[in-house]
């Protein structure tokens, strides 16, 4: 029962935190917190229940696992400090798959870590998630077709893009002899459409992402592209957590009225989407297979 009210406790959080995130773009640390303290809480009361220690030990392996994870992708600006701290909640509360989950669902996992399964299902539903907003931006602002048009035409007058697609055209060859021809022309070609598609995001991202805000819209932990400088001395150096709040006190201390920043896509939805596949369908790329 324990195991059934952790998931449920978890999967209503994380819904919410997605919520907010689109509206917001921020995940209140009470969302983050209120996950991990509740499930080591439940971890706890079963370990001490069954008089084993180690489904809180588990709990603390999954969570510090998350935490690592986390702190990477925080520090290379790929997510947010609330995106870290719910996927530690997660690490804590699935570092296995719930055996009382199977009474209701019959995930397809074929004994993988667990773990592992929430972040490759995460980052495959991350992707596509990415995509669609992406698309969305485009369309909400009436240049999709002009995005593709000019992402077309600066490859299409790259010369590294010539070199390319000789190359891809050699494997073609290629592939009509073995196999290992096939799986480089496949590999070839998803290269290819990534590359496309970084593109058309990094066009997105200078056009749309970026913009200048009043500094009394400026939270914890946004991206503020540019030093600040008053009389040649500098105020405020980017970093790559994000402002802090001193940092953001002593920015409306000293009157500065705007500062530009990079918004992030709300990638909470493709956290909580991407776990809860994984409890009720298990590895999509076992799945997919």
């Amino acid at each position: 029962m324990i195991e059934l009210v952790f998931t449920v406790v978890a999967i209503i959080i994380l819904v919410i935190a997605a919520i907010i995130d689109i509206k917001t773009k921020e995940v209140p640390n009470i969302a983050s917190y209120s996950l991990i303290a509740i499930v080591l809480s439940l971890k706890l009361i079963k370990s001490i229940i069954e008089k084993n220690f180690m489904y809180f030990i588990y709990a603390l392996i999954g969570l510090g696992i998350f935490l690592i994870v986390g702190l990477v992708l925080y520090y290379t600006k790929q997510w947010g400090g609330g995106d870290a701290k719910l996927l530690m909640g997660i690490g804590a509360a699935f570092l296995f798959y719930p055996l009382e989950l199977k009474e209701f669902f019959n995930p397809v996992i074929n004994d993988f870590p667990f773990i592992l399964t929430i972040l490759i299902n995460i980052f495959i539903v991350g992707s596509i998630y990415s995509i669609l907003w992406c698309i969305g931006i485009l369309i909400k602002n009436k240049s999709f077709s002009k995005v593709i048009k000019s992402s077309i035409k600066d490859i299409s007058n790259s010369k590294i893009t010539l070199i390319w697609f000789t190359i891809i055209f050699l494997i073609i060859i290629l592939s009509f002899f073995n196999t290992f021809g096939i799986l480089l022309l496949i590999g070839t070609v998803l290269a290819t459409i990534t590359g496309f598609l970084l593109k058309i995001i990094k066009t997105i991202e200078s056009d749309y992402l970026i913009k200048e805000i009043p500094i009394a819209k400026l939270t914890e932990g946004d991206w503020v592209l540019n030093e600040i400088k008053i009389k040649n001395k500098l105020i405020y150096k980017p970093q790559n957590t994000g402002i802090s709040k001193n940092n953001i006190l002593k920015l409306k201390k000293l009157k500065i009225k705007k500062v530009t920043i990079k918004e992030g896509i709300p990638f909470v939805p493709a956290i909580a989407l991407g776990t809860i596949i994984s409890i009720i369908l298990g590895n999509l790329i076992f799945i997919i297979a």
